[in-house]
This record gives structure tokens, sequence and C-alpha cells, in this order.
């Protein structure tokens, strides 16, 4: 149950009190549900502070108080009510959302006019006439007449309401701050995760990618050495250590364009050692595109398919070209990855565009491992700025196309996204 005190603090009731006093030339103060006064009041009668320093004469000012309140609260408007000293006693109840947490209490002033408010059946006696004091400091009690008392009990009604209209509506907007606050907190809490969860399929991807390429590569090295080649395989080495170098001290996530190109020139080098003439290969790559940023090991998978499906199939005998091209058009970064190999078959393509949508089918192996895990950490990377398109026509050429919209945009959601990734 609410309280007065947790609606107003004390330092807001005096600073209430003495500019109630000090328009009305009454005596005010607040008092608990029990009519019990809450501090010392303002604007206090002698008469009243006499009384009131008596415990007798607190006692009953506080009876007083009660069975003005019980009137207020029965008919619901502030009660105007003759205590039992005979002076005029305002109650106004504080109500908050329905709810009782105290009054007001307003008076300590004579009515000129008898017999227009309810009095304490103690009111007639006068028993503290017989105090010399206590009839003094009566004399000193200032007279109003009944419509000024009236007029004051209504416009501190309206005043009261106004304040707790007032405060109710700032305690409401600290309860609803309090649960935006504790919204953003669960909501930071869930991106926190996601994060996290993003982070470590990441990396899993990365792991998963790197034996795959690793094995196909000293197969490769290992079949140029079965047939006695040794300079060849002397020379694919060294492209190789190069390539390991680069995996091996790459420490964060993410790579330049340029990286990754001489990442796949060394590749493409080990591959042309080792199949001749049966693969052509060119990389032209604009100054403006070598800057961006993209994931670790995104590239090569791609141009790994390339050569072994589309170049070196088993049906295209005679091999190929595998072309790399990086432009800038308008704004958006493109990327295209092209060969005259062997091609797809138009219902293994159609499969293969829905396998690599971004679903959570499984891929089972040999159903492009490589390539799905780089298009997925190209989503993770980029989310929808990166699109992804697979053009192929059977026994003519196969077009991968990369493109990364507002490529400034693009490097700033990479800025933040690795800040996330480094999130605890």
């Amino acid at each position: 149950m609410s309280d007065i005190r947790d609606l107003l603090s004390k330092e807001l009731q005096e600073e209430l009190q003495e500019s109630f006093a000090f328009a009305t030339g009454f005596g005010v103060v607040f008092v608990d549900r029990e009519g019990r006064h809450l501090g010392e009041g303002s604007n206090f009668t002698s008469f009243c502070r006499a009384i009131n320093a008596d415990p007798e004469g607190e006692g009953c000012c506080q009876c007083s108080n009660q069975k003005a309140l019980r009137i207020a609260l029965e008919e619901d408007r502030p009660s105007i009510y003759i205590c039992h000293a005979g002076l005029v006693n305002i109650e106004i109840p504080l109500i908050l959302e329905g709810e009782f947490v105290g009054a007001l209490t307003a008076g300590q002033v004579l009515c000129s006019d008898t017999g227009c408010f309810p009095e304490d059946e103690k009111a007639p006696e006068k028993w503290w006439a017989q105090n010399e004091n206590y009839s003094q400091y009566y004399e000193e009690i200032p007279v109003f007449s009944r419509k000024q008392i009236e007029e004051t009990a209504r416009a501190l009604q309206n005043l009261t309401r106004y304040i707790l209209n007032l405060k109710a509506h700032a305690k409401m907007q600290e309860e609803i701050n309090q649960v935006t606050r504790e919204l953003l907190r669960n909501q930071k809490k869930q991106m926190d995760l996601k994060n996290q969860l993003s982070q470590a399929r990441f990396e899993a991807l990365q792991k998963q990618i790197m034996p795959h390429f690793t094995f196909n590569v000293l197969n490769s090295i290992s079949r140029s050495l079965s047939l006695g080649n040794a300079e060849c395989a002397e020379e694919m080495l060294s492209s190789f250590s190069s390539m390991l170098r680069y995996t091996l001290t790459q420490s964060t996530s993410h790579v330049t364009l340029r990286q990754e190109i001489d990442y796949i020139d060394n590749y493409l080098s080990i591959q042309k050692h080792r199949f001749g003439d049966r693969i052509g290969y060119s990389i032209l790559c604009d100054k403006s595109m070598e800057t961006l940023v993209l994931p670790f090991f995104t590239l090569q998978p791609l141009v790994e398919n390339a050569i072994e499906h589309g170049l070196l199939n088993p049906g295209q005998l005679q091999g190929g070209k595998l072309l790399i091209s990086c432009q800038k058009k308008h704004g958006t970064c493109e990327i295209k990855i092209m060969d005259d190999g062997a091609g797809i078959e138009g219902k293994k393509l159609k499969a293969l565009r829905k396998k690599l949508g971004y679903t959570r089918k499984r891929i089972t192996p040999g159903e492009g491992i490589g390539m799905r895990n780089c298009l997925e950490r190209l989503k993770l990377f980029f989310g929808e700025r990166c699109r992804v398109e697979i053009r192929s026509q059977e026994g003519k050429e196969t077009t991968i196309t990369l493109s990364i919209k507002d490529a400034g945009e693009a490097r700033k959601l990479v800025s933040g996204l690795e800040c996330n990734l480094k999130t605890p």
C-alpha cells in the first residue's frame, strides 16, 4: 500500500505547506492515513502548538482529524469540521490511483458563522478555557467567514489534485522508463548473444574449410612429385609456403581484397604448374577495389570450385581459362569469377542455387561445401548488402558474381561486426 511519504518527499511537503499557508492564512500540515501530523506544519497558531505539545491534546487533535477524514472519504469531497477545540479543520484526502495515501489538513481558524459545519462532540465544552495561556492564545486566532473557508477548501482541493496528477504522471513515467531500460538491457543481452553465436559459427565455418582446402593442395603437390617433376613440385611448394604463411599468421577474421587476390594467385600458380596448358588464368583488379574488406578465405573456395569442376572436369579434356574480375560500378563492388569450362547442367544448377540460398538444409560431402561455407560467411559479414548470382550454360561457361552494395557503408558495417565479435 502506498503512503504519502512515498509520493511527496519531506522537503516537498514542507514547501507546499509553506506556500498554502502563506496564500490562505491557514495553518497547514500533511497527515498520514491515521491522521497523524507529518512534521511540525506551517503557520500553526500558538493555540494549536500549545495543545499539540501536550500528549492528551495531541491525541485529541489526531482523533478529530480521523473523524473529519472519515466524513471526507464517505462523501468523496473535502471535509470542513469543527475540531475538539472549536476550530475549523479542513481535511482534503489524497487519493492516488484509487488508493487513500494521506491528507492535507488546513484550518486553525474560527468561523464567523455558527452551525455551518459538523462539530466534534467535545467542541462545545471549551475544556481549554481553564488554562489562562490557552485562553490568551485563543483570542489571537483569526476569524473567517463561511464563504472564505469553503472557497479555501475548494482551492486547496484543486491544487492538491493537480499536484497528485503531476506526481502520478511522473511515477508512471519512471515506471515506463524502468521497463524501457529493462527491455534495452534484454535487447543488448540478445544482441551480445547473437554476436557471440555468429562469431562461433563464423570460426566453425573457417575450420571446416581449411582442412578441405589443404588436403586438395597437398594432393596436387603429391601428384606432381609422383610424376617425377621435382622442379615443378619445388615451385609449387614455394607458392604453398606463401599460402601457409598467410593462413597461419593471419590473426583477424577479415582481410583486404588485395591480400585475398595474392593468396589466390599462389593457388592458381600451383594448379598451373600441375596441369600446364590445360589451365589459363588472368586476374584483373581495380586499384579502388584493393582495400575492400571481406571475410578471410572468401574467394579461394569459389576459384577452387571453378578449377576442379569447370576446367578440370572429366568431360572437359581441353581445359579452359579462368578470369577473376574486380570492379567498382556506381558504388557497388563487383567480383566475378568466370570460367569457360564444363558448365552446370540445368537441374543441377537449379538445385545448387537452392542449396546456396542460405537455407539451413545440411549439405552432404561432395555437394559444394567450400562454396556454401564461403557464401554463408559473406552473409554473416555483410548481411543483405551482399548478393550472389550464379549463371551457367552446360558445356560453355559458369560465372559467379558477388555484388557488395554501398562499399563505404559496408566497411562501417564490417567495423561494427569486428567490434561485436570482440564483445566478451
